[in-house]
């Protein structure tokens, strides 16, 4: 679903997003998009690219990694302001696995957006 404008606004007082210029800001508000995610969903997977930055506005997540051989254990819990999708965008190389442990709502920018913005946007 489409980013409303005051989700949009919020996330440029949100570090990093205040130091981009009024181009890349447009560019993400034209690409945004509003998730509503349930208590289990797996947003990341370590073994595939995100399609989305994330970031939180309501909710929580569980970073998860696996530990010798007993499965995954929960490494950190993140909350509203926190940013993520980017780690594993930026290495080229997937590393991160996320899952819902509290409602969420998220804003999502598309992966390639990101990227491009990351490129042009020295500040950022």
């Amino acid at each position: 679903m489409k980013a409303g404008s005051a989700a949009v606004d919020a996330m440029m007082t949100v570090e990093p997003f205040t130091r981009l210029s009024e181009s890349a800001k447009s560019r993400i508000a034209d690409t945004i998009q509003t998730f509503n995610l349930d208590i289990g969903h797996r947003i990341l997977r370590n073994d595939e690219l995100p399609a989305y930055v994330y970031l939180i506005i309501r909710g929580e997540v569980r970073l998860l990694g696996e530990y010798e051989n007993e499965g995954m254990i929960t490494l950190a819990k993140r909350g509203t302001g926190q940013l993520f999708g980017w780690v594993s965008l930026l290495r080229g190389k997937s590393c991160e696995t996320i899952q819902v442990s509290k409602d969420v709502k998220a804003l999502g920018i598309p992966s390639q957006v990101f990227v491009e913005i990351c490129k042009k946007e020295e500040e950022f």
